[in-house]
């Protein structure tokens, strides 16, 4: 029996996608009963829910650095994954998932060795910072140990399968079981979907920037040419001291100099070589977020890794004829995928 395009596409994510997340848990989100006691709260007329919120918590830089790691593990998870539902979980491709679990879980011991170094920097500045908001309440909390605290602030790697409609087997009606299938089989097709949208608004982002930064850069560049001549003909009017230049006319072109510095700042644009660099590093991943198999992703794929393979950040910085080449290779790209369907005209 032939599949239709939607069992074929619940097969393939099935079978080749693991669904993965990322999160941290915080000992100030957490609950922890043993705190306070409940009875105790209540006969010396203390609110429990507020002692038991916001016990223990990480401030400014040491939040920051810890934040970061987390930051840096949903980047590199995201970078190599596409979105699953809206909280949090990422499909990612079987034959990947141990590549991107070891550099996971690399990031995990970081984040928990940064944790228990945070709490030992600080565990009197936190225990402070409790009695400072709990007040005379403090008196009743449990609070926790340096080990305690330190391992409350979890780096959490959770994976799961996808489930279709196959994989419920609850005693109902069949009119009410077969509702239940079809909603979570168009769930996951409707995922599939928005996987292969997510991974082409990659690839049209990234040439986009590529544009938008190279073009601007050889205007700017043109602009800039005349302003730094003019200057360099102003300073060495004014130190030459055999020149013929009045007083006056030195002070007029100190004046000018500044105004010219002002006037610079208008065309400057930036270009340190990460449009290209990005439109590459995308083409490294492709074949990790094509987690739906799509073929339009794997064909503009290959053929964006040729397209930009002489490219690099350096030398289209370096080369406007390369910068050229670039920025017409960045424009025939967006054409194809438009031609195909793939992306939608702007």
């Amino acid at each position: 029996m032939l599949m239709t395009r939607q069992e074929k596409a619940l097969k393939r994510i099935q079978e080749d996608v693991v669904l993965v997340r990322v999160q941290m848990k915080k000992p100030s989100t957490v609950k922890k009963s043993d705190r306070l006691s409940e009875s105790t709260a209540m006969s010396k007329g203390i609110d429990v829910a507020s002692v038991k919120t916001s016990l223990t918590k990480m401030k400014h830089d040491n939040l920051d650095r810890y934040s970061k790691v987390l930051s840096d593990a949903r980047k590199y998870l995201a970078f190599r994954s596409t979105a699953y539902g809206d909280d949090g979980w990422r499909m990612v491709r079987v034959k990947f998932l141990p590549d991107i679990e070891a550099k996971l879980e690399e990031l995990k011991l970081t984040a928990e060795e940064l944790a228990t170094t945070i709490v030992n920097e600080d565990y009197s500045g936190i225990v402070e910072d409790a009695k400072s908001r709990l007040g005379a309440e403090f008196e009743w909390v449990d609070f926790p140990t340096k080990e305690e605290l330190a391992a409350g602030f979890g780096f959490e790697i959770r994976k799961t399968c996808v489930e279709s409609g196959k994989d419920i087997h609850i005693n109902a009606a069949a009119s009410v079981v077969r509702d239940i299938q079809e909603e979570m089989d168009s769930n996951v097709a409707e995922a599939g979907k928005k996987a292969v949208s997510e991974v082409a608004g990659r690839m049209q982002a990234v040439c986009k920037t590529a544009i938008e930064t190279l073009v601007p850069f050889d205007k700017g560049q043109e602009k800039l040419k005349p302003l730094a001549d003019e200057e360099k003909k102003l300073k060495r009017l004014i130190n030459n001291r055999t020149s013929k230049a009045t007083v006056e006319e030195k002070d007029e072109a100190r004046v000018r100099i500044k105004e010219i510095q002002e006037e610079r700042k208008k065309y400057r644009v930036r270009n340190n070589g990460h449009s290209i660099e990005n439109v590459k590093e995308l083409v490294q991943v492709l074949d990790m977020v094509n987690t739906t198999d799509n073929p339009d992703i794997e064909a503009v794929g290959k053929r964006m890794g040729k397209v930009f393979e002489k490219f690099t950040g350096d030398n289209v910085k370096k080369d406007p004829k390369l910068r050229k080449e670039a920025i017409d290779a960045s424009k025939s790209m967006l054409k194809d995928m438009q031609d195909i369907g793939f992306i939608k005209t702007d």
